[in-house]
């Protein structure tokens, strides 16, 4: 399993301690370590350094590697301009996938502040194994809400669709984004509502035949940059297909 730490959101909901040139990721809240550096120390505990991946923008590339002296270019994945989360964890997918055909993806968000670290690594190990058991679900980790938070997007627990000892695993029956407060509240009680942190794992192959069927644009031009991988001109593909996404 390959970690991916998307770094290349701009913040913006954190202004004017975090900035364009700046975002919230490359910025110390917590003793003197920036959050990217919190969480690449974080993926140390539970994978390779060359199975962790760094996706940012071309512009955020020159102060991320700063940040994380250690890790090798080839291990940062990055776009040429920013496009969101889908064709960032898109491109991360055909990169993997020229590396590992049978690649399984665990996404992870640099600005997420995680307490319980031993308990996330093992949350994300259980998730691949669960998904070499199952190559075509996609796992979402899941959050137990600990108050009726209105800011966060929620999951509502379907069917259970498998047991591991003490660990639940269910079909996701639907989600519902920033409820009101009224609403939030209705969730905490039910017990049937997560937060979600938008932490997915996933087999690569089976993501990109995903794009392939709802985001048929996002996957014309991942497709194009998956055939021209070992071009010398690859940089300048990249930025083509990329302008045509929206």
């Amino acid at each position: 399993m390959y970690l991916v730490i998307l770094a290349g959101g701009h913040g913006t909901r954190l202004w004017p301690i975090s900035r364009k040139n700046t975002p919230k990721q490359s910025e110390c809240f917590f003793d003197k370590k920036t959050l990217l550096q919190i969480t690449y120390e974080r993926a140390l505990k539970g994978f390779k350094k060359e199975d962790i991946f760094i996706s940012c923008g071309k512009s955020q590339f020159s102060l991320l590697s700063k940040q994380l002296k250690n890790v090798k270019k080839e291990n940062f994945i990055i776009e040429p301009e920013a496009r969101g989360t889908a064709m960032a964890i898109g491109f991360a997918c055909v990169r993997l996938l020229k590396k590992d055909k049978d690649a399984i993806i665990a996404i992870a968000n640099s600005d997420h502040f995680i307490k319980e670290e031993k308990e996330y690594i093992r949350i994300l190990r259980l998730a691949d194994g669960v998904i070499k058991k199952n190559p075509n679900k996609l796992m979402l980790v899941g959050i137990k809400p600990q108050y009726p938070e209105t800011g966060y997007g929620y999951i509502e627990l379907g069917k259970l669709f498998s047991k591991i000892k003490n660990d639940s695993i269910y079909n996701i029956a639907r989600f519902k984004e920033k409820p009101d407060l009224k609403t939030a509240k209705k969730y905490i009680s039910s017990g049937k509502f997560y937060w979600n942190p938008a932490w997915f794992v996933f087999r690569a192959k089976t993501m990109i035949d995903l794009f392939e069927k709802y985001l048929p644009n996002h996957f014309k031009a991942l497709d194009e940059i998956y055939k021209h991988l070992a071009k010398k001109d690859l940089s300048l593909i990249e930025k083509k297909s990329f302008s045509k996404v929206e």
